[in-house]
């Protein structure tokens, strides 16, 4: 018989809340008992289809001898305030304990999972590393970028890259491809930094309240749009969104992807395809409702949990206002 790890938690479920206090046994196996520091860990781990986060770890040893045969060895710990289990489609959040002893080539493990659920109306909680408050519409960080700016900004930053590629005298059957699907790329982009502006040529200074951004499982999510047209305008349908998206990254350095999955929807329709006329007055108001046992927003460096609310304003044959207002599901 040589020397071994188990773990056993006092829960046979092991399903905890926030609040609960863990513990268990820690097995050790050894017909010839010991010394050696047998340590106890405490982590989540972030994990699924792409690159893997951990955080919360906590160490502590457990012992440092044990005699002959088996002897269990107690332990305890307190959780902190999140994150919490979370199993999806595409990424999946998981706590774990682990026992080991021994070397970086020799070491003995022992681990075990458990469920890690929070309590409603928790005062504090931890929403993952990388997680940031949300900030509602107007905010500086909102700001569209003026569309001289965003095109003067592309059009040095291509030239620079056209310049370069002269210099290396390469085969134009190389560098012009390359030229195209960064002539693209940066189009795009820029597009996107000018959108809102463009669309404000003909929609008017948009008004925009979407509250509150911090909310749980079966509140709801108000939001009030109002401009004052600045020109006639035939408009598209308009529908207002509300998303939970499932966000994971594959690859490294330049071959890093991130990818994103709904895992939730729903789409409100605001108002049918109609014409508006200069100086007319563009408003709605509703109220989109959290879904009921909605995940709690997560947030690491390679693995996110997030809900969105989504506001789009199409003009036929114009650029399309949007804005996308990130929001916090806690619990």
């Amino acid at each position: 018989m040589s020397f071994k790890l188990a773990i056993r938690l006092d829960r046979p479920d092991g399903i905890y809340l926030a609040g609960d206090t863990i513990s268990g046994v820690v097995s050790v196996i050894d017909p010839d008992g010991g010394r050696g520091k047998i340590q106890l860990i405490r982590e989540w781990r972030a994990h699924g289809r792409g690159a893997g986060d951990l955080g919360s770890r906590d160490e502590m040893t457990i012992a440092e001898t044990w005699s002959a045969g088996t002897s269990e060895i107690p332990f305890s710990f307190t959780m902190p305030d999140g994150p919490f289990t979370y199993r999806g489609t595409n990424t999946n959040l998981d706590w774990y304990v682990r026992a080991e002893s021994g070397g970086l080539l020799n070491k003995t493990r022992a681990e075990t999972d458990f469920i890690f659920g929070a309590v409603p109306n928790m005062p504090n909680v931890n929403f993952g590393p990388a997680y940031t408050a949300p900030v509602g519409y107007g905010a500086p960080s909102d700001s569209s970028v003026p569309p001289m700016v965003a095109v003067g900004i592309s059009l040095v930053v291509l030239a620079v890259i056209i310049s370069f590629f002269m210099y290396a005298q390469l085969p134009s059957f190389i560098w012009i491809p390359i030229i195209a699907i960064f002539t693209g790329g940066f189009g795009y982009i820029t597009y996107t930094l000018i959108r809102n502006n463009l669309a404000k040529a003909r929609l008017g200074d948009v008004q925009l309240e979407i509250e509150p951004l911090v909310l749980q499982s079966n509140n709801n999510v108000q939001i009030r749009f109002s401009t004052v047209v600045k020109a006639d305008t035939n408009l598209e349908k308009i529908e207002v969104k509300l998303l939970g998206n499932e966000t994971w990254v594959t690859g490294n350095g330049t071959s890093r992807t991130t990818h994103t999955a709904p895992m939730h929807q729903a789409i409100v329709p605001i108002s049918e395809a109609r014409s508006v006329r200069a100086g007319e007055k563009l408003e709605f108001s509703l109220e989109v409702p959290i879904p009921d046992g909605a995940a709690t927003t997560f947030c690491a460096n390679c693995n996110k949990i997030t809900w969105q609310v989504v506001v789009t304003i199409p003009l036929k044959g114009w650029s399309d206002w949007q804005h996308i207002q990130e929001i916090t599901v806690r619990p």
